[in-house]
């Protein structure tokens, strides 16, 4: 507790001054000194906290050490399920949907121009049960086309013969007229057919090519 005392001053009024009593002065000593501790801890604990989530600039002052900084703004790498892996093609569908197809082995060269022909001569025509070619890469043998669906497990054999050719009316003849070269696209309901490299576009005239998977085994 402590004391109050009060004197009347000239005016009237009321001079009061409180006089803390020495039990409660070294209590409250005692509580400044933990508030101060603790508002310590919490200032190291937001430093530490702040190395940790934000990151760091290094400037390097010795032109020798730049040659070892790292990448400022790193690529992540692409997120790739792979389909298809075997002598003659690497297929893999990126994270947004988009199918990769690198040629590789027996023929490479030309069964890759052939599937580009072949799909820019469908989108020409107007086919809209195949690939749309998006990109092309001679130097790497690659392509990349839109997605048409999932690889379907079972199509009776008069269907399958059915569904190949509904593409001679677009003026292509798949020539590898196999189950694993038919998919399925939810969004429509729709077969679709795929790997055109040894497809034979009919209306090629004197410059018509044609190549069977036999020739390029």
């Amino acid at each position: 507790m402590g004391v109050c005392s009060s004197d009347w001053d000239t005016e009237g009024g009321v001079n009061s001054e409180f006089h803390p009593h020495p039990a409660n002065e070294k209590l409250g000593s005692r509580f400044s000194t933990k508030r101060a501790r603790g508002n310590q801890k919490m200032a190291s604990l937001y430093i530490f906290l702040m190395g940790i989530f934000i990151p760091r600039q290094v400037t390097y002052l010795d032109p020798a050490l730049a040659t070892n900084r790292p990448p400022r703004n790193p690529t992540p790498p692409s997120l790739m399920h792979e389909m298809k892996d075997t002598a003659r093609a690497l297929v893999r569908i990126s994270f947004d949907g988009r199918v990769h197809k690198t040629f590789r082995g027996h023929m490479a060269k030309e069964r890759f121009e052939n599937e580009v022909r072949v799909l820019k001569h469908l989108e020409e025509k107007g086919c809209p049960f195949v690939p749309r070619l998006l990109e092309s890469d001679p130097e790497q043998l690659k392509i990349v086309t839109t997605n048409c669906g999932t690889r379907v497990d079972q199509v009776n054999s008069e269907r399958l013969k059915e569904l190949f050719a509904e593409l001679e009316p677009f003026g292509v003849r798949h020539e590898d007229r196999e189950l694993r070269n038919i998919t399925y696209r939810t969004s429509d309901g729709r077969f679709c057919i795929i790997d055109f490299e040894f497809a034979t576009i009919l209306d090629g005239g004197a410059n018509a090519v044609s190549l069977k998977p036999s020739a390029a085994q």
